[in-house]
Formats: C-alpha cells, sequence, structure tokens
C-alpha cells in the first residue's frame, strides 16, 4: 500500500512525472512523499502515534512478543500489499522495457501474487473463520430471487441457502472451467472474525475442502468493519488480475469459453467477489450502529448528511451463531467496541471506492461484463452472475464513509483528521497506520471518481481533504522521516 499512497498522492499534489498506474498514469515516487509512506505504512500494525495536543514521546524499546494466532485486518493488510507489489507492480517494469532480473521477476510475478492468492483462499473458502455466506441476509434474498426465477417445478437446492450458495458455487466453477468435484464442498465466509487459531478441527482430506476449517471454538466471534474493508479491497483486486479476461479452451475437440484467466484463480475470485458484495449489504442492513442499538438503515447511504453524523459504524461487534440465526451486538465488545474508528472508514471507503470502479457500467471498462444481472453464457437462467446495482450501493457506501470521516473524525482547526471518536465528541490522537490508510483511501476516491459529472464534487472534495491531510502530517514528521509522537 505505500507505493500505492506514494503514487496517488503525488498524482493529487502535482509532484513528479507520469509513471503508469492500474487506470492511468500516476506520478514518479517524489522523496517527499516516499518519507511521508515509509514513516506510516512500513510495518504491519503500527502503533506510532501523533496527537493534535503536544505530548512526550516515549523513548522505551516496545517489547517483542511472538504470537502464532491469525490477526485478520493484519492478513488482509498484507494481502493487499502483496498484490500491489506483485504482478501489476511487475507489469509496469515489463510493460516500458525497463531492466528486471530473473528473481525480481519470480519474487512480484509468482510469489507476491501467490501469497496473496493463498491468504485469500485460505481465509475465505476454507477457514470457516467467520459468519457463513449461507447464513446471511443476502444469500437469503438470492435465493428468493432465484425461486421466482426458476420455473416449473422448484429444484433441490431452493430449499436452503446452503442449497442455493451450494449451487452458486457450481455455476462459478463451471462458468470458470473448474472441473473439480471439491467446487461444491467450499464454505465461504461472508463476515470474518477478528482473529482466530488456525488449527484444523479434524484431520486434513486435501479431497475434501471440509476438513481444512478450523476450530471454530478457538476463534474470535467478533467482526470489525475495517477488517470487512480491507477483505472486499483484497478480494476486488484479485479478482482484476484473476478476472482481467476470459480465455478459450478445447474439451474433446470442441472450443469452450470460460470466464478469467486460468480455471482455479477464476473460480476463487468469483466466490470472494460474491462474498464482498454480501459484505457491503450486511454493512448496510445489519451492522449500523443508532447510538444505543444495531440495526438495519436500507435508506442510510441515500439520506448522507443527516445519518453520518448519527449513526456509525462502530469498531468491534460481537457474533452469536445460534442454529441459522446470526445475532450481533455492539456492546458485547466493551465500551471501545462502539467508537467509530478513523481505520475502519478509510478501510471502507477504500473497498467501496474500488468496488465502484471495478463494477462501473463504463465502456471502458473490462470488469463491467460481470455485472449485466443474468449470465448469457450459463444455461441457468434462475442464477445471476452479480447484480448490476452493485455499482450504485458501493458509490453510496463510498460517499456515506466521506460523510461520516467529515463529521465524526475531522478537525477543521487543524485540517487534519483524528483516530477515534462518536457524533458530537471530538478526539484528539492521530495513529499511524490510520493516517496512512486514510490517504491512501482519499486518494483511491479521487481515482475512481475521475469519471462521473455527478461525482465532480466529491473529486474536488477528495482533493482539498488529501491536500490538507498530507501537509499536515509532513509538519509531524521528525528529520529522519519518522511519524510518532511529537
Amino acid at each position: 500500500m505505500f507505493r500505492g499512497l506514494a503514487s496517488r498522492c503525488c498524482k493529487i499534489s502535482g509532484c513528479g512525472a507520469a509513471l503508469g498506474s492500474k487506470r492511468g498514469p500516476v506520478a514518479t515516487l517524489a522523496p517527499l512523499w516516499r518519507w511521508v509512506g515509509a514513516g506510516l505504512l512500513c510495518a504491519l500494525g503500527a502503533v506510532g502515534v501523533a496527537r493534535l495536543t503536544s505530548t512526550v514521546a516515549d523513548d522505551a524499546p516496545p517489547a517483542v512478543r511472538v504470537s502464532h494466532r491469525f490477526n485478520t485486518i493484519r492478513a488482509l493488510y498484507a494481502a493487499g500489499e502483496f498484490q500491489a507489489s506483485g504482478r501489476q507492480f511487475f507489469s509496469q517494469f515489463f510493460e516500458k522495457g525497463w531492466p528486471t532480473t530473473e528473481e525480481f521477476r519470480s519474487v512480484t510475478h509468482v510469489d507476491s501474487y501467490a501469497m496473496a492468492a493463498d491468504t485469500l483462499e485460505s481465509l475465505g473458502l476454507y477457514s470457516g473463520l467467520g459468519v457463513p455466506l449461507a447464513r446471511t441476509g443476502y444469500a437469503r434474498r438470492e435465493l428468493e430471487r432465484a425461486r421466482v426465477a426458476v420455473r416449473g417445478e422448484l429444484p433441490d437446492w431452493t430449499k436452503s441457502t446452503a442449497g442455493y450458495v451450494e449451487h452458486r458455487l457450481e455455476v462459478f466453477a463451471k462458468l470458470s472451467g473448474y472441473d473439480s468435484p471439491m467446487a461444491a464442498g467450499f464454505s465461504p465466509v461472508a463476515l470474518e472474525f477478528t482473529s482466530g487459531d488456525p488449527n484444523y478441527a479434524q484431520a486434513v482430506d486435501l479431497s475434501n475442502p471440509g476438513t481444512r476449517r478450523w476450530d471454530e471454538k478457538r476463534s474470535t466471534p467478533i467482526i470489525s468493519p475495517g477488517a470487512l474493508g480491507l477483505s472486499i479491497y483484497d478480494a476486488v483486486l484479485f479478482a482484476r488480475e484473476a478476472l482481467a479476461r476470459d480465455r478459450e479452451e478445447t474439451h474433446i475437440r470442441a472450443k469452450k469459453r470460460f470466464i478469467g484467466t486460468n480455471a482455479r484463480d477464476s473460480f476463487c475470485a468469483l466466490v470472494l467477489l460474491d462474498s464482498a458484495i454480501s459484505k457491503v449489504h450486511a454493512l448496510r442492513d445489519s451492522l449500523v450502529y443508532e447510538g444505543d442499538k444495531l440495526g438495519g438503515k436500507r435508506t442510510l447511504f441515500s439520506r448522507r448528511s443527516e445519518g453520518a453524523v448519527r449513526y456509525y459504524f462502530p469498531q468491534f461487534v460481537g457474533v452469536t451463531l445460534s442454529g441459522d440465526e446470526v445475532r450481533f451486538d455492539a456492546k458485547s465488545s466493551g465500551d471501545a467496541g462502539v467508537l467509530s474508528r478513523l481505520f475502519d472508514s478509510a478501510a471502507l471507503l477504500l473497498a467501496a471506492t474500488e468496488l465502484y470502479d471495478f463494477s462501473n457500467a463504463v465502456e471502458s471498462n473490462p470488469y463491467s461484463r460481470l455485472f449485466v444481472g443474468q449470465d448469457s453464457r450459463s444455461k441457468d437462467k434462475s442464477v445471476q452472475l452479480f447484480r448490476s446495482d452493485t455499482v450504485n450501493l458501493a458509490r453510496d457506501l463510498a460517499l456515506y464513509e466521506i460523510e461520516r470521516m467529515a463529521s465524526i473524525h475531522l478537525n477543521t482547526d487543524v485540517k487534519s483528521f483524528f483516530s477515534a471518536g462518536v457524533p458530537g465528541e471530538s478526539g484528539s490522537t492521530l495513529i499511524a497506520v490510520d493516517a496512512g490508510l486514510t490517504l491512501l483511501a482519499l486518494a483511491n476516491a479521487y481515482d475512481s471518481f475521475a469519471g462521473s459529472t455527478a461525482l465532480k464534487g466529491k473529486r474536488g472534495q477528495m482533493e482539498l481533504f488529501t491536500k490538507h491531510f498530507g501537509e499536515f502530517i509532513l509538519n509531524q514528521q521528525s528529520d529522519d522521516g519518522s511519524f510518532y509522537d511529537s
């Protein structure tokens, strides 16, 4: 994310010469912004803090403690880094004829991509660390739509959401050419828990995905909007690579056309993308905090000015799974859990703008073919690929998060954001990793809104936010470029 942060901020601030990015030219990493990125995003889970009021720095070295527990936010953060410095990064060198080595190609084009793919596949398809896709409101609604679309007698898979999800995986496998009996055996996670121990609950049979589930008794049944945001963002980045183009393969002397660049990655990308879309629905329908309870606000995104002041997504939400029922409770994680966290807001803005750009039905977007409602390549008209209104849902979430950041986290006196707060109460602390992710999210919104006349005003707002916030951060840096208590 450092590379993406620095390059996109340079593009907005006008420093440097054109170099190239996923959607168009960006600027060379000027030394000034390189220091900003290095200071803010050099380590996962950085805890350097800058206060808007004067404090005294503690020079004591931090204690080192090794933990083998899986931390979802850090893992997803790392997966995003691996993808940003993987094949996309290598392709920029290759396209411009810049010199590379076999080792450089292996590290970027192969290793970084593989580490990101393995993380997302293990967490999203195998681990079971979270609320299953089959137990979400999104799956229930899609099942109802499928029942209406079926003509004649309803097939067995329409009897339950689990059957629907299994059938949908079979359709994804067929469209991607993933000819494996394992395809229907996955149990995709929709809402990831914040942490868990990666210990299998039973002996592993590699031909049976169900045996690779982690022991749910050793997980923490809490979800974080920040983790959901990073999960959506990573899924879209992975889909950009895996679903960039369709392919033809010869099967029994006949050519067949499949979605994506290869069967396995394309299948995984479709499943992860489906789970990512379900997260946006869950945020809107179940995870809005109203001051004393959680609830659904289906009209929240369309009432942004009022909703941003009164409602928000809390930092932590407790989850109880009982049978087919899923209950959410913000209070169960303590008073700190009901705070609005800048990291969460930035992660959701980053995710929403990436999904918006990915699903936007413009002629120049090769991925818009995935969001046309019922896919013509599938003979099963009861199953849609991805709904065309995804772009509107992503846009509205992005606009809402911009309003939330401005109304809850912005200190207009110093033109900076702060890390935690509640409506009507100002904070005073800015954590380094929050600052870095916020800059990246603002820059991503600036990029994503570029082609929309209706969002021109919001794009200008992102430019001002990025400029003023970047200047504030630069003023907090020490002589060596680091960012900590000052």
